[in-house]
């Protein structure tokens, strides 16, 4: 059978087959959301941009920019996710993204030139372009992130802000005059790397997404609201901070928020390696739910208020993460659900910008301060006791499959029974019992089925085709491993590989390797083959 999975290159000279770049390290396309938010943490963190108008007015002019180019992201991702039915299709071809990133990239650049000739109004009309260049960068991150299970999108997340605090500060060692064209790049460099695939066989077929996000419409609706609020809280901060300091100090404070993020990415990573994908997400936000409450009480006491960008960017990691895998579990549209997550985060983090601009004058006084940092602490009080409390995260990270034995039998947990379909000590039934229950059944019919003087494909010929789950392929003729049977069924349902691992609690290359068993054994060489091998049996 030809092996679709591995696309080799042979160099001429010497006897060596180097595979392309995107299959030695598949985790580059998720570096692309990096890019993006290198991106707006120099466009919304620092006076790179604008550094041709007058200094006393570079502050000014960072709140301009923030405003418009936030308002055309949060309304341009908006309606991507409205009209997700169209635009699913869309932001996949290479060409569009490369298109809308370089709308980004010209805006972008001709806003530092708009301050250099002192044009304002053309600065605030190349920031509305400059957000609509990058919405099409979000909702493309919502479909590399929605395509994975909940492991691989943590560690891709985390990997996208170890990568943006590294182009950051790249961006701030060059000379003065090449800022604002690094800067301008780096929506190209995201598309790039968004556009990069993995050749892959057994990829998902078009399954319809209607009526798939049902089941987690509630658990949705809260991780939005807790996004908006999260952002606002944060968004109050930088609002405030942006009037209060010189564009020195706000670079700088940027800077260091930037620093502490990246320790943050490192915890996190640390953390998947050291107690798995679903307990690091449902104790880790825990964690950052408290380190921001921290943060917003330690400003009554002279905390630098904009410090609380660091817990805005890790807590937007984790939901991010959420929103991603809530499509991912539902089958639903990555767009559809990522658009409208991160148009509401958007959202919030504008509204928390004007309220601290507004609030800025009258922050040096310590009434107002402390009222600021306790309201703020309320708001996020209300986020981890009512709207997504840990049980909540729980109930959502659990739906991935993952079984916790080796986490918990490290911890000294014996809640968990091990095997797929387990109930854990919570409650939470894994959602693989009633396909590895049909697996069993299936099986057994399709024994049932099989005659006993071993003819299986004659005399499945002439008394039709054979009961059970499987078909043709269950019978024992064609030698399919009960596990081979399981993943063979999920695959002919539509289902892709990333799917079927999170489901079967194994891991993404286990399940290829199973597939890639079964088109041998069946001699099929797609999913429509295989579909009609099920139904009708070996080809005459």
């Amino acid at each position: 059978m030809r092996n679709d999975t591995i696309d080799t290159r042979h160099f001429e000279g010497d006897d060596v087959r180097v595979a392309p770049l995107e299959q030695q390290w598949p985790a580059l396309r998720f570096l692309g959301l990096g890019a993006w938010w290198a991106w707006i943490w120099l466009a919304y963190e620092s006076t790179i941009l604008e550094q041709g108008f007058p200094a006393e007015n570079n502050t000014y002019y960072v709140i301009v920019m923030f405003v418009s180019s936030t308002i055309a992201v949060a309304l341009a991702t908006l309606a991507w996710s409205l009209r997700w039915k169209r635009t699913e299709g869309l932001v996949e071809r290479p060409a569009v993204v490369y298109a809308f990133a370089c709308l980004a990239c010209a805006a972008s650049f001709c806003q530092y030139l708009a301050g250099v000739y002192g044009a304002g109004p053309v600065f605030s009309v190349c920031a509305v372009l400059s957000g609509v260049g990058t919405s099409v960068l979000c909702v493309r991150a919502g479909q590399i992130y929605g395509s994975v299970g909940l492991g691989e999108s943590l560690v891709g997340g985390a990997l996208s802000l170890l990568f943006a605090v590294m182009l950051y500060f790249v961006c701030c060692g060059l000379p003065a005059v090449v800022q604002p064209l690094f800067l301008s790049l780096l929506p190209f460099l995201s598309a790039l790397l968004f556009s990069m695939k993995v050749d892959d066989s057994f990829g998902s077929a078009e399954l319809p997404f209607e009526g798939r996000l049902s089941e987690l419409r509630g658990i949705m609706g809260r991780v939005v609201t807790a996004v908006a609020l999260v952002a606002f809280t944060a968004g109050v901060g930088k609002g405030v901070s942006v009037v209060s300091y010189t564009p020195f100090e706000f670079s700088q404070i940027g800077a260091v928020c930037v620093v502490l993020v990246g320790f943050v990415s490192v915890a996190v990573l640390w953390a998947v390696n050291r107690y798995g994908a679903v307990r690091a997400a449902s104790k880790g936000y825990t964690a950052l739910i408290l380190l921001g409450i921290s943060l917003m009480m330690g400003t009554c006491f002279g905390v630098p208020i904009a410090l609380l960008s660091v817990g805005k960017d890790a807590l937007w990691l984790m939901f991010t993460v959420f929103m991603a895998y809530i499509s991912f579990r539902a089958s639903a549209s990555p767009v559809r659900v990522f658009g409208f997550g991160q148009a509401m985060y958007f959202f919030g983090s504008v509204t928390g910008w004007l309220v601290g601009y507004a609030v800025a004058p009258y922050y040096g006084d310590m009434l107002v301060r402390a009222g600021v940092g306790l309201g703020m602490a309320m708001v996020v009080v209300v986020v981890i006791l009512y709207l997504l409390p840990e049980n909540r995260v729980a109930d959502l990270v659990v739906l991935s499959g993952e079984e916790e034995a080796g986490a918990d039998a490290a911890a000294g947990d014996e809640g968990a029974v091990p095997g797929d379909g387990a109930v854990r000590a919570d409650g939470v039934q894994a959602l693989a019992a009633e396909d590895a229950e049909a697996a069993v059944d299936g099986g057994a019919a399709a024994d049932a089925a099989a005659p006993a003087d071993g003819d299986g494909a004659t005399a499945a010929a002439a008394t039709g085709r054979p009961e059970g789950l499987y078909g043709y392929a269950g019978l024992p003729l064609y030698g399919l491993s009960a596990r081979e049977l399981e993943v063979m069924h999920l695959y002919a349902q539509g289902r892709s590989a990333n799917w079927i691992a999170e489901k079967l609690v194994i891991s993404s290359n286990t399940v290829r390797t199973h597939l890639r068993a079964v088109y041998n054994k069946l001699d099929v060489h797609s999913r429509q083959e295989l579909l009609d091998f099920i139904d009708q049996g070996p080809r005459a």
